[in-house]
Formats: structure tokens, C-alpha cells, sequence
């Protein structure tokens, strides 16, 4: 993204927002991480946390992907990504839905 797409985020705050999410996705890809485990782990863990204290540990640098997920919905996600893969190994397609 850039140059011209910059100006279509509808606001300032938009923008900066936007700008703050970009900046955490690269630094999660500059550190190996794949950015939508990251992402998807992070947003699940902060909907559970209790004190800002325990926030920089979701920092891209100190990030270590959660054993289980943190919530039903996220559990939920999982099986269902487990069922994809396992479709897939046997040459089906993964169901919709």
C-alpha cells in the first residue's frame, strides 16, 4: 500500500489507526512470525486480558502463540481450520460456512 491508496481511509484517525496496524504486521513479519497467527492470537488474548502490564508480552518481539485459544469463538475457529486441513489432505474440498 501507499502512494495514492493513502487518501481513501475516509478520516485522519482512519488513517492513523490503519497506519498503527501496518506497522505492527511488519514488525510481526520482520520477525518471523506468521502475520495472521499473530493477528488472530493477539485479537483473541486482548478480549481476555486483565492488566496492561501483561500487553507487551503481545508485542511482535516477545509474542509467543498462545496453547490453546482464549475464547470459545477462537476454539470454535480452530476446529474448524483442524476439520480444513484434514479435508485437504484427502483431496476434498473444505466445506463453507
Amino acid at each position: 500500500m501507499g502512494r495514492k491508496n493513502w487518501l481513501f481511509f475516509g478520516s485522519p484517525e482512519s488513517a492513523r489507526l490503519s497506519a498503527v496496524v501496518m506497522t505492527v504486521l511488519s514488525s510481526a513479519r520482520r520477525h518471523g512470525l506468521n502475520e495472521w497467527d499473530y493477528l488472530v492470537d493477539v485479537l483473541y488474548r486482548l478480549s481476555d486480558l486483565t492488566s496492561e502490564g501483561s500487553m507487551s508480552d503481545l508485542l511482535p518481539d516477545r509474542w509467543e502463540k498462545s496453547p490453546q485459544p482464549p475464547t470459545e469463538v477462537a476454539a470454535l475457529i480452530a476446529a474448524r481450520q483442524q476439520n480444513c486441513l484434514h479435508t485437504r489432505q484427502h483431496n476434498k474440498r473444505c466445506p463453507r460456512g
